[in-house]
Parts: C-alpha cells; sequence; structure tokens
C-alpha cells in the first residue's frame, strides 16, 4: 500500500524533527552535567596564588604598626574601600559611587578589637603617589573618607617607621575625629 507522496515527505520531516529534538535534549543535559564537573576548572586557568598578603614595605609597617597598637587595635591589612565606606544616594548615583569604591582598598584599617568597630584608615604613600593620576586619586580619596567621617592617616613609605611616633600620629587623628 502505498502513500501519497505529500504523506511520505511529512512523516519524513516529523521524524527527522523528532529525532533532531531527541538529539539535542540529549547534547543539552549531557552539557550541563559536563560543566557541573569541569566548569569551575575550566575558568580559572589564569589564576596564581601570590607568594605574601603583603609588599615588603608593607610588611615592615605592619611590624611596627603592631608595636605602636598592640592588642588596644585591630590591624586589617588591604581592606577593599567598600567595606568601610557605604553609597547613599538615587539609583543612578548610587550606581556610579559603588563603582568609584567597589575596586579600591585601604592599605590598612584600625578596628576595636572587640567588636571591630572602624577607628581609622591608613595609606602607605610610595613614589607612586607622586603621579598626576595618582593624586588625583588620592584627593578624591581623602574627600570621600572626609564625608564618610573616617579619618584617614598618610604615610610616607620609609626604610623603617617610630612606633612611638606612629602611636602619636594615630592619637592625633582619632582625636581630631572625637572633636
Amino acid at each position: 500500500m502505498n502513500a501519497p507522496v505529500w504523506l511520505q515527505v511529512a512523516t519524513a520531516v516529523a521524524v527527522t524533527f523528532a529525532v533532531a529534538m531527541f538529539a539535542l535534549v540529549l547534547y543539552l543535559k549531557r552539557k550541563d552535567q559536563a560543566d557541573e564537573h569541569v566548569g569551575v576548572e575550566m575558568h580559572v586557568s589564569p589564576y596564581i596564588r601570590r607568594t605574601a598578603l603583603l609588599t615588603a614595605a608593607e610588611q615592615r609597617f605592619y611590624a611596627r604598626l603592631f608595636q605602636a597598637v598592640g592588642n588596644e587595635a585591630l590591624i586589617c591589612p588591604k581592606v577593599r574601600l567598600a567595606d568601610v565606606i557605604e553609597v547613599r544616594g538615587d539609583a543612578i548615583e548610587w550606581q556610579a559611587a559603588w563603582n568609584r569604591i567597589a575596586a579600591k582598598h585601604l592599605d590598612f584599617v584600625l578596628a576595636t578589637p572587640d567588636e571591630q568597630q572602624i577607628l581609622l584608615g591608613i595609606e602607605l604613600d610610595d613614589g607612586s603617589h607622586m603621579l598626576p593620576n595618582r593624586q588625583q586619586r588620592d584627593e578624591w580619596l581623602d574627600r570621600a573618607l572626609v564625608a564618610a567621617g573616617l579619618p584617614l592617616l598618610r604615610v610616607r613609605v620609609r626604610s623603617d617607621y617610630d612606633p612611638a611616633a606612629l602611636r602619636r600620629e594615630i592619637e592625633q587623628k582619632l582625636t581630631m575625629v572625637a572633636r
């Protein structure tokens, strides 16, 4: 029994479509399973671990800073700016302001040891802070922290630091805010 040509063509198209859909569903299912196992690994290959959290200059400063504050303050290195100041304003202003702080950090933040209340930001200024674009960034950071009510201590990078002098500078900055 021979079916009309149009019915044979329609049947062939329907069967081809069904097989194609089955193959597509099978492919997508296997791809999802493969992505679950390999997805993270596929996207992390350009990353390597740093050897130290702090540079040599930051390590020297940290050691003297610890001598200056001891257990009276928690010393937090490389704190993201967005973790110490918040953005206020409408949605458009908020996003623009957030973008300015999201990827920046302070070299050190001092906080109370018990409740981790933020006391003071500290920036180590090396030779790069003499560059015009860096000076603009520093000026912006200074204004942002003043507006947020967070004192900032800027310290020029040196080969060594006097812990007693450092403590006096910290106390002076904290006293200025308390007034």
